[in-house]
């Protein structure tokens, strides 16, 4: 029986993060979800040493850089790193861990739809879906759909 196959989930927002599991289990797959940039880097690390392997990363562009609690204790708005810190997370896995898009594909799926975002996104050959269009949610769906099916 062949295995099902895992699709990496980084967001920190639970609204998303369960909308986005069910889009993956609706397509077949298994989602694990990284609530924010350090697990999210975990994951990375792993899947660069071969320790893990998933078909697909869904990664949200502003999101915790840690937990959502520890930001809560110090009081911290939201700063530039976190509105940004999934793409930060892509270039690490493209450029500081040499994880190809053979080895994991990546898609941003996210509010921010700011041109310097989704053009340093295109650069590093990940795709952008934007979260508030009226269409997002399918695009995802299809995108995870083929993901799975490769």
């Amino acid at each position: 029986m062949p295995r099902t196959k895992r699709v990496l989930i980084i967001d920190d927002d639970d609204k998303d993060v369960h909308e986005v599991r069910g889009t993956v289990r609706s397509c077949g797959g298994e989602p694990v979800v990284a609530i924010n940039a350090a697990e999210a880097r975990r994951h990375l690390v792993a899947v660069a040493s071969g320790e893990e392997s998933y078909a697909l990363a869904i990664v949200d562009v502003m999101m915790a850089i840690d937990s959502l609690e520890e930001i809560l204790k110090l009081e911290q708005a939201v700063n530039e790193n976190a509105k940004r810190i999934g793409v930060t997370l892509c270039r690490e896995a493209r450029e500081r861990h040499r994880i190809s898009a053979q080895t994991l594909d990546i898609v941003c799926y996210s509010i921010r739809e700011d041109d310097d975002i989704v053009h340093e996104l295109k650069a590093l050959g990940i795709r952008h879906i934007s979260k508030v269009s009226a269409h997002g949610l399918a695009d995802l769906r299809d995108y995870v759909k083929k993901a799975l099916s490769s």
